[in-house]
C-alpha cells in the first residue's frame, strides 16, 4: 500500500501496486481498495508512519516515540558442550530486576529490564557474536559449548526516536538510547555476566569484540566485568543492540498534542482512518507485545461494531482429545468454524 485515498475530508481506501514475490521486479498495476465503514491501519511501527506521512497528514507525533525494547546480548561458553537445541531451551525468564530502584534523590540504581536464553543456530549466532574475521571463525569453533542471554529493557517513549521518510519516500529510523535506558542496558549487561559466570561459564563474549576470562577469584571475576562494561561508550558502533518489538510511532491518546489517535483508535486529523497494531501502542512493552496489540484491536473492534449498533461476540469453548478450541457454543445467530470441519451455527454443532 502506497496511499491512502481521501474524499470529503475522511479515508476511504488504500491505494498500492502489485509487486512481483519478495518485492522484486517492476511494480505492476495500481490497485484501490475502498472501505465501507473505516480504513484501518496495521501495519507496524514502521510502515504506519510511513503511509500515513506520504497522506500529506501533519500531527507532529506521526513517526515519533519509537520503543523497539532494546535487547543486549552476552554469549557464554561453557567447559562441556550443551545441548540447548533439544528441549525447552528458552522456556523460563529472569524477571528479578524488571523493578527499578532510584536512590533518596530519585536517581537511577538499577533495573527496567529482564532477561531470558537466546539461544540460536550458527546462521544467526554469527551476527550477534560481534566478532569478524579470524576472531568469529574462532568463536563458531566453540559453538557446540556456547549459550546465550538477552536482556529487554523497557526503554521510554521518547519524541526523538523517529520513524521518517527517506528522499525516496520510504521510511528510515533514528533510533538511540536516551536518558536513563542506557543505564539500564548496561545495568543488564553488567548483572548478567555476573549470573553466566555463577552458573559455571568459563569466558564471555560481549558484543562488539568484548572477551571476559573467569577471574581467579570472584573478585577478580566482577572486577573484570565492571572494566568491560565500563569500557562501553554511547559510540554507534560500541554496543550492539537488536529490537523485535516496535511500538508507538502512532499511538493512541486523548489529546493531538502528543498522541496521533483518540482513545478510540481514530485519527486526530482525518475522520474514518483508524490505527491499529504496534504503532498504537503509547508506550513500550518491554516485552512480547503480542497480547497488548490484540487488546487494542479488541478495543477497536468494539467502536467500529458500536457504531453499526452491534458488539463483539462472545464464543465458548470446549477440550477435545482432536482439536482443544473446537467451538460449541455461542449468541444465537451466530456462526463459527472449528478446527475439526464443523460448522457451528446458533449455539449448536451441526
Amino acid at each position: 500500500m502506497r496511499e491512502l485515498i481521501v474524499a470529503g475530508g475522511r479515508a476511504v481506501g488504500v491505494r498500492g501496486v502489485v509487486r512481483s514475490p519478495r518485492d522484486t521486479g517492476a511494480a505492476g498495476p495500481k490497485v484501490d481498495v475502498r472501505a465501507r465503514q473505516a480504513v484501518v491501519v496495521a501495519g507496524s511501527a514502521l510502515t504506519t508512519p510511513e503511509l500515513l506521512l506520504r497522506a500529506g497528514l501533519s500531527n507532529s507525533n506521526i513517526g515519533r516515540y519509537l520503543t523497539i525494547a532494546p535487547s543486549a546480548f552476552v554469549w557464554g561458553r561453557f567447559p562441556e558442550a550443551l545441548n540447548f537445541r533439544k528441549g525447552a531451551g528458552e522456556a523460563w525468564t529472569l524477571n528479578g530486576f524488571v523493578p527499578v530502584h532510584r536512590g533518596a534523590d530519585g536517581r537511577y540504581i538499577d533495573g527496567g529490564w529482564y532477561a531470558s536464553p537466546d539461544n540460536r543456530d550458527p546462521s544467526t549466532t554469527a551476527p550477534l557474536l560481534g566478532f569478524a574475521g579470524e576472531e568469529l571463525r574462532s568463536r563458531l569453533v566453540e559453538f557446540p559449548r556456547l549459550a546465550a542471554l538477552s536482556s529487554q529493557v523497557d526503554d521510554e517513549p521518547h519524541s526523538e526516536n523517529v520513524v521518517s521518510l527517506d528522499s525516496g519516500g520510504d521510511w528510515q529510523v533514528d533510533y538511540q538510547l536516551r536518558g536513563e535506558d542506557g543505564l539500564k542496558t548496561l545495568d543488564s549487561l553488567r548483572k548478567i555476566c555476573r549470573i553466566m559466570f555463577a552458573s559455571g561459564f568459563e569466558r564471555l563474549y560481549v558484543p562488539w569484540r568484548r572477551t571476559i576470562e573467569r577471574g581467579a577469584t570472584g573478585a577478580e571475576t566482577d572486577a573484570r566485568i565492571d572494566r568491560a562494561i565500563d569500557g562501553i561508550t554511547s559510540q554507534p558502533g560500541d554496543l550492539s543492540i537488536t529490537g523485535a518489538h516496535l511500538l508507538s510511532t502512532a499511538r493512541w491518546g486523548a489529546s493531538a498534542s502528543n498522541s496521533v489517535c483518540g482513545p478510540d483508535g481514530q485519527a486526530h486529523e482525518l475522520s474514518g482512518l483508524y490505527v491499529a497494531g504496534g504503532a498504537a501502542v503509547p508506550t513500550g512493552a518491554a516485552t512480547d507485545p503480542s497480547f497488548t496489540i490484540m487488546g487494542f484491536s479488541l478495543v477497536l473492534a468494539r467502536e467500529l461494531l458500536r457504531q453499526r449498533g452491534r458488539d463483539l461476540v462472545k464464543l465458548r469453548w470446549k477440550r477435545s482429545r482432536k482439536n482443544h478450541t473446537s467451538i460449541v457454543g455461542g449468541p444465537k445467530g451466530t456462526l463459527g468454524y472449528d478446527g475439526e470441519q464443523r460448522r457451528v451455527m446458533a449455539g449448536k454443532e451441526l
